[in-house]
C-alpha cells in the first residue's frame, strides 16, 4: 500500500483583529503549518526556525516604566520603599504580550521614550521611571520581520495591537521560541516606529524590548529609580529620586527635587555619568570579543496533534534553531 504525502500551503491569518470563528486553535494550527507545511502523523518532521539569538553585554543599560494610580504618588514621595517596586510586581500581574496571568516578566526598553510609550504613558500621568542595567552577558532570541515566512509570521504575531492576542503570543512563545539557554525574547516596540523623530527627544535610535523570564531576573540590576510625572513635551518631570544604598541591595535611600534642588541635580548627574562610563566599557567588550555566546543550537520536540496509528499516542516533531547567533547588541 503507497500513501502519498501531498503538500498543504499553510493557512493565511491576520493579527489584526481576533476571529472568535478561527479560535485559539485554528490559529495555533496556521503557525504550526507556516513551520512544517508537510507535517503528517505518519513520521518524524524536522523543521528549522530561522530566528536570530541576541546577546547583550554586561553593563548594557536599559529602561523601565511602570505606571501609577495618581493617588499613590504620595505613597512613594512620603514613605521608604525598596528596589521590588521598580520590579514587576508578585503574583497580581495581569496578561501581558509576553505574561500569563500572574507570570512575572521584567519588561525594559532600549530607549526611554519607547519605555514611556509601550506603558501607555500620557501627559499628566505618573510613573515609577527606572534604569537598569546587566550584571553578566544576556542571551535574547528574536524575530525577524525581514527574516524568513516563519520569523516574519510571528513578528507579525508578537506586534499586534489586538490584546485577544496575548494568550496566543504567550502560547506561541512558549512552544517555539522558550529556551533555558536565553532570558527571554527581544521584540520590536509596537507603539514606536523605526527611526520615528519626536519633536523632543529627537531620532529614535532603538525600538528594542525586552522580556525577560522571572527566573532570569538576577540577571537585570537598579541603577536607579524616580516618581515622575509626564509633562506636556512627553518628558519625564522628577519629583524624587530612589537610589540603591549598596550594589545589589534592596534598600534605596531617597531624595525629593523640591527642596533639594542642588543636591538632586548633583545625584541625577553623577548617575548618568555612571551610565555612560557602563556604555563606555559596554563598546569596548565588544570591541575585543569579551563576551560569552551561546553554545549551543536550540532544540525542542513537540507533540504531534494526533498519530495514525493511535491518537492516544502522539509521534513528535522537532523544530530547531539552527542560525548561528549575531554579535552582541548595543543597548
Amino acid at each position: 500500500m503507497n500513501f502519498q504525502l501531498r503538500f498543504v500551503p499553510p493557512l493565511t491569518v491576520s493579527f489584526d483583529a481576533f476571529n472568535p470563528i478561527i479560535g485559539m486553535d485554528g490559529y495555533r494550527k496556521a503557525i504550526r503549518q507556516h513551520l512544517l507545511p508537510q507535517s503528517n502523523p505518519y513520521a518524524f518532521s524536522l523543521g528549522a526556525i530561522p530566528l536570530e539569538s541576541r546577546t547583550y553585554c554586561k553593563g548594557s543599560v536599559f529602561s523601565r516604566v511602570r505606571k501609577i494610580r495618581s493617588g499613590r504618588r504620595h505613597t512613594f514621595m512620603n514613605r521608604s520603599i525598596d528596589a521590588n517596586a521598580f520590579f514587576p510586581p508578585p503574583q497580581s500581574a495581569a496578561i501581558g504580550r509576553f505574561n500569563e496571568q500572574g507570570e512575572r516578566k521584567l519588561y525594559l526598553a532600549d530607549h526611554p521614550y519607547v519605555a514611556l510609550k509601550e506603558c501607555g504613558i500620557e501627559p499628566g500621568d505618573f510613573f515609577l521611571f527606572s534604569y537598569f542595567s546587566l550584571k553578566t552577558d544576556t542571551h535574547f532570541v528574536y524575530a525577524d520581520p525581514n527574516g524568513g515566512h516563519f520569523s516574519t509570521l510571528l513578528s507579525k504575531l508578537f506586534k499586534s495591537d489586538d490584546q485577544a492576542f496575548y494568550a496566543l503570543i504567550n502560547d506561541t512563545f512558549k512552544t517555539y521560541l522558550e529556551f533555558a539557554s536565553h532570558h527571554g525574547i527581544a521584540y520590536d516596540s509596537v507603539k514606536v516606529k523605526e527611526t520615528f523623530i519626536d519633536d523632543t527627544w529627537g531620532e529614535i535610535d532603538s525600538i528594542t524590548n525586552l522580556a525577560m523570564a522571572e527566573d532570569k531576573m538576577p540577571a537585570a540590576n537598579l541603577l536607579a529609580g524616580w516618581l515622575a510625572q509626564c509633562d506636556k513635551n512627553y518628558r519625564p518631570s522628577y519629583l524624587k529620586m530612589f537610589i540603591p544604598l549598596a550594589e545589589g541591595r534592596k534598600r534605596l535611600s531617597g531624595i525629593t527635587y523640591r527642596g533639594n534642588e542642588y543636591a538632586f541635580n548633583l545625584r541625577y548627574k553623577q548617575v548618568m555619568e555612571h551610565i555612560r562610563q557602563l556604555e563606555r566599557e559596554n563598546r569596548k567588550r565588544i570591541q575585543l570579543n569579551q563576551y560569552e555566546d551561546v553554545d549551543l543550537n536550540p532544540c525542542k520536540w513537540l507533540p504531534h496533534e494526533g498519530s495514525w496509528q493511535d491518537p492516544h499516542h502522539p509521534g513528535h516533531i522537532s523544530p530547531i534553531t539552527a542560525t548561528p547567533p549575531l554579535p552582541p547588541t548595543r543597548a
